[in-house]
């Protein structure tokens, strides 16, 4: 449980997004920055469910309650600054595929509504702005970026609500456009994963 307290920024520079210091500090990182909370929060979830650690279900709440209030009003959740959301330079949605499952996983293992919230909001954000077909395409990082297909999908099964089965059902269609994996039909026409043409480790998360 020695995170975020070790590492501060974890979850600090989301707070500080928009600010000059932030953007000099994210000018020498990477372009996935935004998917540690979520790949710390899914790691907590399953070894709370393991293990039903007091302090660390505390220190776990704590940060979900941070990322919340960090969260923006329509939902959007990441280090970038609002003049580079969603940025071709960026894997900015798979960001919030890793905030998003995470959050799912947490809320599904303690029950926490806030964590359901925030998936629910990042839900709510990425419906609305790649509504346009083949807006997520042109985002690029299509292994990383089209990940959010599973974390859209599980909030679905939950909620049931229209609009997030549409963008799956978006997303779908454009993993059909070369040279996205197209993972679905191939798996229906007997190709391996390692026959396609993304054939990266992030390209997993998608096809779960």
């Amino acid at each position: 449980v020695s995170l975020p307290a070790s590492n501060p920024q974890l979850l600090e520079c989301f707070r500080t997004r928009n600010t000059r210091w932030n953007a000099a500090s994210l000018s020498l990182t990477v372009a996935w920055t935004g998917e540690y909370p979520g790949k710390w929060l899914t790691h907590c979830a399953e070894l709370w469910r393991l293990t039903q650690d007091p302090e660390l279900q505390s220190v776990v709440q704590n940060a979900v309650d941070k990322l919340a209030a960090y969260q923006a009003t329509d939902g959007y959740l990441a280090p970038w600054a609002d003049s580079q959301r969603w940025s071709t330079q960026h894997w900015d949605t798979w960001g919030h595929y890793h905030c998003m499952i995470g959050c799912l996983l947490w809320n599904e293992a303690t029950g926490d509504p806030t964590a359901l919230s925030i998936a629910r909001k990042i839900g709510d954000v990425v419906c609305a702005y790649f509504s346009s077909p083949q807006k997520l395409f042109a985002q690029g990082g299509l292994e990383q970026n089209m990940a959010i297909l599973h974390s859209v999908a599980r909030l679905y099964t939950r909620t049931r609500e229209k609009k997030l089965l549409d963008f799956c059902n978006v997303v779908l269609a454009e993993l059909q456009m070369p040279p996205a994996g197209d993972y679905l039909r191939n798996a229906l026409n007997g190709r391996q994963f390692y026959q396609g043409s993304q054939t990266r480790w992030e390209a997993l998360c998608g096809i779960m």
